[in-house]
């Protein structure tokens, strides 16, 4: 596929793209770089206190992903986010398909370099999304000869315990801001941005950066080695 490189976004639910890593979103989007945002779920776990099914389940699904076609325009995202509607809070029992539905993505897009939520993450999703991102990973490397050249993985919830790349994104924290405003002002009433910028506060004041930054871990192609197929 020609034009921009490509960067491969997974991420659970419409939100944590933008609180793990809005503002990185922003600036590969503002350098050039084609930014795709994959949705490993349909975000309809939980609505108004209840787990909404059938067209409720639907309407309410749609609406998150408006939501997110809307914040990833706040970061200026070019390319159409991939929607893969995989049950909202039952990820881990899909992860063999999803693992080869992201594996055709890597390879469709051409990407080498793949962002996925820390495996410590609260909820199972976000621990799921990372596990199929290292397999995903491990099988278009050694099954079907792509080479990924990073994976990064990002915080949403609980902070990393150790990381090894910092992004200063306090050029850009103000769009961050705006696309997490998008969810908070819609389905996600209960995100507070300022709550949410405040770790990127935290994150830049312990790097020596004097605004805002998001921490990255890149996981050690050796360490994809180890992982087995599925």
């Amino acid at each position: 596929m020609g034009g921009a490189e490509v960067r491969l976004v997974l991420t659970p639910h419409m939100d944590a793209e933008v609180i793990g890593m809005g503002g990185t979103i922003a600036l590969l989007s503002r350098a050039g770089f084609d930014v795709v945002v994959v949705y490993l779920t349909d975000g309809a776990g939980a609505f108004e206190g209840h787990v909404p099914e059938g067209e409720e389940r639907a309407r309410y699904s749609g609406i998150r992903k408006e939501e997110a076609r809307r914040a990833l325009g706040v970061l200026g995202v070019r390319r159409p986010p991939v929607f893969l509607d995989f049950p909202d809070s039952r990820l881990d029992e899909f992860v063999p398909r999803a693992v080869d539905k992201v594996v055709e993505l890597i390879l469709e897009y051409g990407a080498k370099v793949i962002y996925a939520p820390h495996p410590d993450e609260y909820h199972p999703d976000h621990r799921a999304t990372n596990k199929i991102a290292r397999l995903a990973a491990w099988k278009a490397m050694y099954l079907r000869g792509r080479w990924i050249e990073h994976l990064y993985e990002y915080e949403v919830w609980p902070p990393m315990r150790s990381f090894t790349d910092v992004v200063n994104i306090t050029d850009y924290v103000e769009l961050k801001r705006r696309a997490l405003e998008v969810y908070a002002k819609g389905s996600m009433r209960h995100l507070r941005p300022d709550a949410l910028l405040a770790l990127n506060m935290y994150r830049a004041f312990w790097t020596d950066i004097h605004g805002y930054a998001e921490v990255f871990n890149d996981v050690n192609r050796w360490v994809l080695r180890k992982e087995p197929p599925v």
